[in-house]
């Protein structure tokens, strides 16, 4: 743990007044953030009133993201997220990996940046080129400082004061949504509804009484639906076996 060389955090600190900002960089076995592993992750974290990132990083075998799981959250849990392919790629693998390891990091309560978006709405760059736009670096080694150094230059060239404002643009292009959201609508907590298919508009609890073979499926297609996803279809079937079981209550018209 530590930090890197003393840089100008003026610009970043106003990025930090609402809670603190965490530009994460990941690496994995590959990039499909359903099936590959993470292998490494790097924060580097800024409070409001800091005169230095906090850097933090994390290393561990394909398949053992449980070892630094709960390291992992507890670093990003208060923080607002930035990063390159956040909410197509760091997101969702962070994502499978916390539900895999039997913790959950609820990245709808927080700002998620992703300067891939950003660079998209008015550049349309690589990283590569994005990189060397705005450092000396002919030979990006995509790490969390340059992503520091990549959302500065964003937010100096295109007049952009706040993680709000980085957010609107990222929305702009390509709005966020979950897996979970995706499958069942912004409802999924109390209410989940596919929101494609077949069963469009049917509930989890309706499909599963008049089609549970359908469910049963659905879990298993490794190849359709994340581990994730899998993980919240088996805990909702799951609750609705439980109802089945559960005798009627009684009430005062059934004496």
């Amino acid at each position: 743990m530590g930090a890197p060389a003393a840089v100008d955090l003026s610009w970043a600190n106003t990025l930090a007044e609402s809670r603190p900002v965490a530009f994460v960089h990941v690496e994995a076995t590959g990039q499909d953030p359903l099936y590959d592993r993470v292998t490494h992750v790097e924060a580097l974290v800024i409070a409001a009133d800091a005169d230095e990132p906090e850097r933090t990083e994390w290393t561990c075998d394909p398949g053992a993201f449980s070892k630094i799981a709960q390291e992992v959250r507890a670093v990003l849990d208060p923080c607002h997220l930035i990063g390159w392919r956040l909410r197509s790629f760091v997101v969702p693998i962070l994502t499978n990996e916390m539900y895999a390891a039997g913790w959950w990091l609820d990245f709808a309560t927080r700002e998620l940046i992703d300067l891939q978006l950003v660079d998209e709405h008015f550049d349309r760059r690589t990283y590569a080129t994005a990189i060397a736009r705005y450092t000396s670096e002919s030979t990006p080694q995509r790490d969390a400082s340059q992503l520091l150094a990549l959302a500065r230059g964003q937010m100096a060239e295109h007049a952009l004061e706040s993680v709000e404002a980085l957010r609107a643009v990222c929305d702009d292009v390509r709005p966020y949504r979950s897996e979970i959201e995706r499958w069942f609508g912004d409802d999924w907590k109390t209410e989940p509804r596919f929101q494609f298919g077949a069963h469009r508009g049917d509930t989890i609890g309706d499909v599963f009484m008049k089609h549970p073979t359908y469910i049963n499926w659905l879990v298993t297609q490794a190849e359709l639906v994340s581990d994730t996803l899998k993980a919240f279809v088996k805990h909702r079937r799951k609750e609705e076996v439980g109802k089945q079981k559960s005798p009627p209550t009684r009430t005062d018209s059934s004496r």
